[in-house]
């Protein structure tokens, strides 16, 4: 028979045991880190003249002047997946432009834009008459706006047109900006998701520009890809 000494060991680790399964749960849910360059190729000089001023794809006039090898400015990556729960956003007015240029929501989410220049700014949403005019005095925020339908918003002020920003509507669960490495390569880093099939998307503005499936397990994910001038010419 134990002694009591014993026992009082016994529950002891018992008790450790019990607190140890507590903090790691056996069913918590791996995750990966999703992360990458984009490496650029081709002569970015030409892309002012050859993408159209048309707004039959909410494309007014590219900001880039033919300064810079590539637009990373306008690109965004994002990670879609059926049945992505809402994600709020806040995009701000900035130097009379916004800031990021380009988000990729949900259907269900909201968007928030918050003004950070001296003026009010107006915003409409091109094509979207449901979507009346948002006003936003300088240092202050708009109510959110939500966007239930799938499909691409294009807000813009007519009075300061440099003032641009495009909210895709699609299942995306996490987006990211390309920030420029050198003259010739730009990065990007998704964060953390769970195990699962996911579609990559690059959208230059408002339109996909490379596409591809990724499939995610315990180990993280190296998704470099190579982007050249005729990518950024699709429209979709």
């Amino acid at each position: 028979m134990a002694s009591p000494h014993e026992r009082r060991l016994c529950i002891l680790a018992g008790t450790l045991l019990a607190i140890g399964l507590a903090a790691f749960p056996a069913n918590a849910e791996a995750q990966a880190h999703i992360n990458g360059n984009i490496r650029f190729n081709g002569d970015f000089a030409t892309l002012q003249r050859d993408v159209p001023n048309d707004y039959t794809w909410s494309l007014p006039a590219l900001r880039w002047s033919g300064a810079e090898p590539a637009p990373t400015e306008d690109l965004r990556v994002a990670l879609i997946a059926a049945n992505a729960p809402p994600r709020d956003v806040t995009i701000e007015l900035i130097g009379y432009g916004t800031s990021p240029h380009t988000r990729v929501i949900p259907a269900g989410s909201s968007v928030v834009f918050r003004n950070r220049d001296r003026p009010a700014h107006t915003l409409i949403c091109r094509g979207r008459a449901d979507i009346g005019s948002v006003e936003i005095a300088s240092a202050a925020e708009s109510p959110p706006i939500k966007l239930d339908k799938p499909g691409r918003y294009f807000f813009e002020d007519p009075s300061y047109t440099s003032v641009q920003a495009y909210v895709i509507v699609s299942p995306g669960v996490a987006d990211a900006p390309v920030t420029r490495v050198d003259d010739l390569r730009g990065q990007f880093d998704l964060g953390v998701v769970t195990p699962g099939t996911y579609t990559l998307r690059v959208y230059f503005r408002s339109s996909v520009i490379h596409e591809r499936e990724i499939v995610v397990g315990d180990d993280d994910i190296d998704a470099s890809f190579l982007l050249g001038v005729d990518d950024f010419k699709k429209r979709g």
